[in-house]
């Protein structure tokens, strides 16, 4: 898949990379709170996710972690969107 080959991308490697060991001692990227850096991450984990029928960003577990607990939060479940593949028609 497409999504998933971005990952071969040096820079995007580095970023995921990053965002993995920040993630690692199972709390929030940037201090002791969810701040927009740990909703992005989430986002765009679930979108590799639904995107790739379930296979997301594999090698990246702090990251899955992360995303995992802020979909766990009442106010982020609320706010999520059906996944509609780019191009699709609903």
């Amino acid at each position: 898949m497409i999504l998933i080959g971005m990952f071969d991308s040096p820079f995007v490697r580095r970023v995921a990379v990053t965002l993995n060991l920040q993630a690692s001692d199972g709390a929030w990227l940037i201090g002791d709170r969810m701040t927009q850096a740990d909703v992005t991450a989430s986002c765009v984990f679930t979108f590799l996710r639904e995107a790739s029928a379930g296979e997301g960003a594999p090698g990246y577990p702090n990251v899955a972690a992360l995303s995992q607990r802020c979909e766990a939060l009442l106010a982020f479940r609320a706010a999520k969107a059906e996944f509609s593949a780019p191009g699709a028609r609903n």
